[in-house]
């Protein structure tokens, strides 16, 4: 790890390229040895965790609790717009993007949110699923 940032600072000097340490982050693999400055437990990039643990399990529960807040204000407003809303703005970008990003297959998370989509759903349509 040392050696790349070497080497990345060796290739950066070649071409009149240096790296602003004070702005600069280093994310590891969990369990991967790193020096001691570093205390990194995950990162993230465009918003979604690089690694899975603990990183992935709060970006999970932070759409489950938007979806769910939002499923609660969805009910004031007509059906037509709930539906189109939910659809278009409120689940799927964010749940696609997290889906894309970093693999959740068997995550508990994705129960929770079909759970809360099949309640919205039922709330808007006046429906039983």
């Amino acid at each position: 790890m040392a050696a790349d940032i070497r080497e990345i600072t060796r290739a950066g000097a070649a071409i009149v390229l240096s790296l602003n340490v004070d702005k600069c982050e280093l994310i590891t693999h969990p369990g991967e040895r790193r020096p001691s400055s570093v205390v990194q437990d995950g990162g993230a990039l465009l918003g979604a965790p690089l690694f899975v643990g603990a990183a992935l399990d709060s970006a999970w529960e932070n759409r489950c609790e938007d979806l769910a807040r939002t499923c609660d204000r969805l009910r004031l407003i007509g059906a037509q717009d709930a539906i189109i809303l939910l659809h278009s703005s409120f689940s799927a970008p964010q749940v696609l993007h997290l889906l894309r990003c970093r693999s959740s297959a068997n995550h508990q998370a994705l129960s929770n949110i079909d759970a809360i989509l099949i309640r919205v759903i039922q709330l808007i349509n006046n429906t039983n699923l």
